[in-house]
Protein backbone atom coordinates (compact mmCIF):
# COMPACT_ATOMS: atom_id res chain seq x y z
CA UNK A 1 0.00 0.00 0.00
CA UNK A 2 1.51 2.84 -1.04
CA UNK A 3 0.98 6.24 1.78
CA UNK A 4 0.93 9.01 -0.88
CA UNK A 5 -1.74 10.95 -0.05
CA UNK A 6 -2.93 12.92 -3.53
CA UNK A 7 -5.57 10.10 -4.19
CA UNK A 8 -3.73 8.75 -7.37
CA UNK A 9 -2.89 5.01 -7.88
CA UNK A 10 0.82 4.78 -7.75
CA UNK A 11 1.08 1.32 -7.90
CA UNK A 12 3.50 0.69 -10.50
CA UNK A 13 2.04 -2.75 -11.61
CA UNK A 14 0.01 -1.32 -14.36
CA UNK A 15 2.94 0.22 -15.89
CA UNK A 16 4.92 -2.77 -16.07
CA UNK A 17 1.93 -4.90 -17.69
CA UNK A 18 1.60 -2.06 -20.38
CA UNK A 19 5.14 -2.14 -20.79
CA UNK A 20 5.83 -5.61 -21.46
CA UNK A 21 2.58 -5.77 -23.68
CA UNK A 22 4.12 -2.69 -25.60
CA UNK A 23 7.49 -4.92 -26.04
CA UNK A 24 5.81 -7.91 -27.01
CA UNK A 25 3.75 -5.83 -29.29
CA UNK A 26 7.25 -4.61 -30.95
CA UNK A 27 9.08 -7.54 -31.25
CA UNK A 28 6.11 -9.13 -33.07
CA UNK A 29 6.06 -6.62 -35.46
CA UNK A 30 9.61 -5.91 -36.20
CA UNK A 31 9.35 -10.38 -36.92
CA UNK A 32 6.87 -9.84 -39.39
CA UNK A 33 8.28 -6.70 -41.05
CA UNK A 34 11.79 -8.78 -41.11
CA UNK A 35 9.73 -11.48 -42.70
CA UNK A 36 8.88 -9.56 -45.56
CA UNK A 37 12.18 -7.83 -46.09
CA UNK A 38 13.52 -11.30 -46.25
CA UNK A 39 10.86 -12.78 -48.58
CA UNK A 40 11.92 -9.44 -50.86
CA UNK A 41 15.41 -10.35 -50.61
CA UNK A 42 14.94 -13.65 -51.50
CA UNK A 43 12.69 -12.90 -54.81
CA UNK A 44 15.29 -10.38 -55.93
CA UNK A 45 17.78 -12.79 -55.49
CA UNK A 46 15.71 -15.93 -57.23
CA UNK A 47 15.32 -12.97 -60.10
CA UNK A 48 19.21 -12.04 -60.29
CA UNK A 49 20.00 -16.10 -60.24
CA UNK A 50 17.37 -16.66 -63.01
CA UNK A 51 19.38 -13.67 -65.16
CA UNK A 52 22.82 -15.25 -64.22
CA UNK A 53 21.94 -18.63 -65.08
CA UNK A 54 20.35 -17.23 -68.68
CA UNK A 55 23.84 -15.61 -69.42
CA UNK A 56 25.99 -18.24 -68.41
CA UNK A 57 23.97 -20.56 -70.76
CA UNK A 58 24.61 -18.22 -73.55
CA UNK A 59 28.24 -17.46 -72.71
CA UNK A 60 28.54 -21.62 -72.88
CA UNK A 61 27.00 -21.77 -75.86
CA UNK A 62 28.92 -18.82 -77.38
CA UNK A 63 31.94 -20.62 -76.93
CA UNK A 64 31.15 -23.93 -78.50
CA UNK A 65 30.44 -22.13 -81.87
Amino acid sequence: MDMNMNGMNTDPTIFWVFWWLFTLAAYIGFAIWWSKVIKAVDKKNAERFELLKKYREEQVANSKK
